[in-house]
C-alpha cells in the first residue's frame, strides 16, 4: 500500500466536487477517456495533440501524474487531498479504478473512487516533516519519506502519529516533488 497526494485544482476548485462525490480527480479537460491506456508512454502522444502549446517538460510532467493516478495507485492505497478552503486536509482509501465519467463537468470526468475518512485534518495535527512532504507542487505524487503513510495511518485509526523515524542520512530516498512555497507558508502560519 502507499500515500498519494492528489490536488482537487491549482485553486482548490474540485475539492467540493471530489468531497461530495466520494473520489479524487485531476482536471484535463482537453482529454477523453483514459480508460484504454495501458502503457504510459501511450498517454504522450495523446497529450502532444491535446496541449500543443506546453513544453516538453510539462508534458513529461503530465504523462507521470496521469500514469500515476489511472495505473500506479491501486485500491486500498491511502490518498491525502490537502484543502485550499480551510487549512485542513483530507484523507481516504481509494476503493476502485479510474473512470471516465462523461457526464460529470469537463474538469471533473477522470477519477478514481474514494471512501473518505476524514475530512478535517487540520495541518496543525501533523508534524513539519509531514506537512512539508504533502506540500508538493505536483497534482498527483506518492509521498514515500518519513515513514509517512505509517504515521497518517495511525493518525486515522486514532492513534497519535509516532515520531519521524531518525534516519540520519535520507540521501537514499527519491526526491519528492517540488514544494508549493505558498502552501508551505500557509502551513508555517
Amino acid at each position: 500500500m502507499a500515500l498519494w497526494v492528489v490536488r482537487a485544482g491549482r485553486h482548490g476548485e474540485r475539492e467540493g466536487t471530489a468531497l461530495r462525490e466520494s473520489c479524487v480527480l485531476v482536471g484535463f479537460h482537453e482529454l477523453g477517456d483514459l480508460s484504454s491506456i495501458n502503457e504510459r508512454e501511450q498517454l504522450r502522444p495523446i497529450l502532444e495533440e491535446a496541449l500543443p502549446d506546453r513544453s516538453p517538460g510539462a508534458i513529461a510532467s503530465y504523462v507521470g501524474q496521469l500514469w500515476t493516478f489511472k495505473a500506479r495507485i491501486q485500491v486500498d492505497d491511502l490518498v491525502a487531498l490537502p484543502l485550499h478552503g480551510t487549512a485542513a486536509i483530507a484523507f481516504g482509501r481509494v476503493t476502485g479504478v479510474y473512470q471516465y465519467e462523461g457526464a460529470a463537468p469537463p474538469d471533473a470526468r477522470h477519477r478514481r473512487p474514494v471512501e473518505w475518512i476524514r475530512d478535517d485534518v487540520p495541518r496543525t495535527a501533523f508534524d513539519q516533516d509531514l506537512l512539508f512532504s504533502l506540500g508538493g507542487a505536483s497534482t498527483v505524487f506518492q509521498v514515500r519519506r518519513n515513514d509517512a503513510e505509517t504515521r497518517i495511518r495511525a493518525m486515522m485509526s486514532g492513534v497519535s502519529a509516532p515520531s519521524p523515524p531518525a534516519t540520519g542520512d535520507d540521501s537514499v530516498e527519491p526526491p519528492e516533488p517540488t514544494v508549493d512555497v505558498a502552501e508551505y507558508g500557509r502551513d508555517q502560519i
